[in-house]
């Protein structure tokens, strides 16, 4: 009895549904958008969210992103802060205390919308394009975030011709979560990476991965053209999800969203794609103007 009255109260936690926090803004309806998941990475956030946006424009809401009241690996439980606005500016330019006594509040569902950019999304040109669209209508760095990228990227991209890859391993090789995208051997990834350096004339490939063994890989293969960004890779033993995996250091769990972030954003920077299909594949493409080559694997899924 007591099992079932606890599933009741998470299904109506979680399900989308209206309240009145007062009597401000009676012309506006605000969206709350929220996720119901504690432990995915931060582009599983940002993409989800982007989904529920796309909701709120449909419905002529105002999207609002909830990262502080809902348990995720950035949250910091003792100094609680949007998550959210450590990196991004909200959507529609309203946060949680502007709308805190507003007439027409409407919490999104904390499930995984219907609709968001997933590995589907890559059978269509058109679908990556709308959705390309939509993340750069909504989804702005903040400016503390963008400086700090920028600062990175001048001291890692020089005027070269860089060929940006994305390579998963550690918890997503480990565990091979059913339903999800099968990743590509590093060895595979090796033999494309050199094949498009030439064919595209690159003279540098920048890695993003949070393996360390692949990153050795890539710089007994690549040497002096590999570029790699100054972030500390956490220690991985298998049955574990990076995610959960925390640092010695002040300020983690901000800080590894952070360098997660830059990571992505420096990829969507190069001129050309080569990645397996995941949420930081998804990231770069959307946050990207545009590559002149992509190459994503299709290799099925996890069963």
């Amino acid at each position: 009895m007591l099992k079932q009255i606890k599933n009741r109260l998470s299904k109506w936690k979680w399900e989308e549904r209206k309240v009145v926090w007062g009597m401000e803004n009676k012309d506006k309806t605000f969206y709350v958008i929220r996720r119901n998941s504690k432990s995915v990475g931060l582009f599983s956030y940002v993409l989800t969210a982007l989904g529920h946006m796309k909701t709120a424009e449909e419905r002529g809401y105002i999207p609002v992103v909830d990262m502080k009241n809902y348990v995720t690996p950035y949250l910091n439980k003792e100094h609680p802060m949007n998550v959210w606005e450590y990196y991004f500016e909200q959507p529609a330019g309203y946060g949680l205390d502007s709308i805190s006594r507003s007439r027409n509040v409407v919490f999104s569902s904390g499930e995984v919308p219907e609709s968001f950019p997933d590995y589907p999304m890559l059978e269509s040109r058109e679908e990556v394009l709308m959705w390309r669209s939509l993340f750069h209508k909504y989804i702005r760095l903040n400016k503390e975030t963008e400086e700090y990228i920028d600062s990175v990227q001048e001291k890692l991209f020089k005027e070269e011709r860089i060929l940006g890859v994305l390579c998963r391993g550690t918890d997503y090789q480990a565990t091979k979560p059913k339903g999800h995208p099968i990743q590509p051997e590093v060895e595979q990834v090796i033999i494309k990476v050199a094949t498009m350096m030439e064919e595209r004339n690159c003279t540098k490939v920048y890695l993003a991965t949070e393996d360390r063994k692949i990153l050795q890989r890539f710089r007994e293969t690549f040497g002096d053209k590999l570029i790699f960004p100054d972030v500390e890779l956490r220690p991985y033993n298998d049955g574990e999800l990076i995610t959960e995996i925390e640092l010695k250091r002040k300020d983690d769990k901000r800080l590894k969203g952070l360098e997660y972030l830059t990571q992505i954003a420096l990829l969507s920077r190069c001129c050309c794609l080569i990645s397996g299909k995941c949420g930081g594949c998804y990231g770069a493409l959307l946050m990207s103007e545009g590559y002149e080559e992509e190459f994503i694997w299709n290799l099925g899924l996890y069963g």
